[in-house]
């Protein structure tokens, strides 16, 4: 199944993106195309292109928006004035952060995610990952040694107290109690790691460049110094 991310007045992009591609990895989703938004117009044109394109369209950002910029009074702007037959769920979020939502109307879905790297590796998990699946007709596998906490409410459902004491009280394989936040130190890992393979990287580009720099100069020298001698 093809999908599209829209970022709308989002932070952390690119790790956004290697976030949800790493949870979809195992799934039947691939994300196609990514556009980026920074205002409500550009979200309404973005928006529109997708779900002509895609069954399965996802936002991340503007959950922390204060007033008419924030992501849900600008969706509950746009659909209240259609005719549309919308159905909404909340999807937890377990680390304590803002709320994702999703939005369902015909054979289409719209995932409202944060921007923030952890908080979307937390979230989009077995529960999230089977209901979508589920919703699209699509096979789904669980991933092995995943959070197995059911983040979906209905949008008149308030289960959020049980939802975190389930994020405290998920046992490791072995029987033991798992830290709160496993998967976002997982994360965090393989976070640093990366930066510092990027950093990495760099420096070994910077350290070419100044010998290249360095050897253009001394053949400059030897030339100036034949010429006059």
């Amino acid at each position: 199944m093809d999908c599209q991310i829209i970022f709308y007045m989002a932070q952390k992009t690119g790790y956004c993106e290697k976030t949800l591609k790493r949870k979809f990895k195992k799934s039947q989703f691939k994300i196609i195309e990514t556009s980026g938004s920074a205002t409500v117009k550009e979200l309404g044109v973005c928006l529109a292109s997708a779900v002509n394109s895609y069954n399965f369209t996802i936002i991340l950002g503007g959950l922390s928006k204060t007033g008419n910029d924030n992501i849900t009074h600008v969706l509950s702007r746009a659909f209240s004035q259609t005719s549309t037959n919308l159905q909404i769920k909340k999807v937890i979020n377990p680390c304590g952060g803002d709320d994702g939502y999703i939005l369902e109307s015909g054979e289409q879905i719209i995932l409202v995610l944060p921007d923030e790297p952890k908080h979307i590796y937390a979230m989009v998990g077995n529960s999230l990952l089977k209901y979508l699946s589920d919703f699209f007709k699509l096979p789904f596998e669980p991933v092995q040694n995943e959070p197995d906490i059911d983040v979906l409410l209905n949008s008149d459902d308030d289960r959020t107290q049980h939802i975190e004491q389930d994020a405290e009280s998920m046992p490791e394989p072995d029987g033991k109690q798992m830290p709160d936040d496993r998967y976002v130190e997982e994360y965090d890992d393989e976070y640093e790691d990366e930066e510092v393979k990027s950093s990495g990287k760099w420096l070994y580009v910077l350290a070419v460049i100044a010998a290249l720099i360095t050897i253009g100069v001394v053949i400059c020298d030897v030339m100036i110094l034949k010429r006059f001698y």
